[in-house]
């Protein structure tokens, strides 16, 4: 039953952060999906330059005002009553 609900929090938590994550080639995107087990709790983003674009960047892009830097932060402001209802539905 936890681990069913883990894996509902882990898919939704790469779900919203698609969307806020700066996109070039979609690699950074990729390495979420790749880098993260899916019911382990721990969503990883795996490309090299990861970490630089989390915490070091502007919050937003020219191309996309919604893509930016802490988007784990922004995603979590911005959804976590709905991640919480999907883990109870689980």
């Amino acid at each position: 039953m936890l681990h069913r609900k883990q894996k509902v929090v882990d898919s939704e938590v790469l779900r919203y952060c698609a969307p806020l994550i700066p996109f070039r080639t979609g690699s950074l995107t990729r390495s979420g999906t790749i880098g993260t087990v899916i019911g382990s709790g721990n969503v990883q983003y795996t490309t090299p330059y990861a970490r630089f674009q989390y915490y070091q960047t502007a919050q937003s892009r020219s191309y996309d005002s919604r893509r930016g830097a802490k988007w784990f932060e922004r995603m979590k402001t911005a959804h976590k009553a709905d991640i919480q209802r999907a883990a109870e539905r689980g």
